[in-house]
């Protein structure tokens, strides 16, 4: 049985600045892990069935996450959504970057985050032109954070523009992109050797 229910963050870029924290937690004990579909890839394990741990940390701050969680006997999340009569501890925003913000919820049961997000991946990917800029221009929230320069940016780069995005995003991709060169639908360990390879990578927010 989990000691751990952890509801991770529901955007990838989030998700990644979760990774110190939950890794922290994972050294205190088991945890089930539960969150988007990359979250195996990111995490290592997912596990969307019902929260049956006896602590929940909940870095998706929405309300449906800690109603979710409410047969877990100690909640710990941000105060935000309405939700903070559910929370049996209630963590602050601290100032500063989303980075903190985790660390602040793991630290409550003694999880130590530290240093910057590191993911490890050996899954093959696509070889990148020499110098390749590779341009993120999609997400989830695109509507709010999204930038309108990808294509300009792109034109400038003298060939150098490579486009990725994820599953189900060819279209709306192809239409940013134009004639610049776009990269097939990839896994996230296969995203993440993409970038490495790069000598710049541009995304929204």
């Amino acid at each position: 049985m989990a000691t751990f229910y952890i509801r991770a963050p529901d955007h990838l870029g989030d998700g990644v600045m979760a990774l110190p924290a939950i890794q922290a937690i994972l050294a205190l004990g088991p945890a089930q892990i539960d969150g988007p579909r990359w979250a195996e890839a990111l995490y290592g394990s997912r596990d969307t069935g019902r929260p049956s741990a006896p602590t929940a940390l909940l870095f998706k701050p929405s309300f449906s996450a800690v109603w979710r969680a409410r047969s877990c006997a100690r909640r710990i999340g941000v105060d935000w959504d309405l939700r903070g009569l559910l929370l049996t501890d209630r963590v602050q925003r601290p100032p500063g970057h989303r980075i903190a913000e985790y660390a602040k919820i793991a630290a409550v049961i003694g999880a130590r985050a530290l240093g910057q997000p590191t993911y490890e991946s050996t899954a093959a990917a696509p070889a990148l032109p020499d110098q390749a800029v590779l341009l993120l221009p999609l997400s989830k929230s695109s509507q709010t954070v999204g930038w309108a320069g990808f294509r300009a940016l792109a034109d400038a780069l003298d060939g150098r523009a490579v486009f990725a995005a994820g599953p189900g995003e060819e279209a709306a991709l192809a239409q940013i992109a134009g004639p610049h060169l776009v990269l097939p639908d990839l896994s996230l360990p296969a995203l993440a050797e993409v970038a490495r390879q790069a000598a710049a990578v541009v995304g929204n927010d």
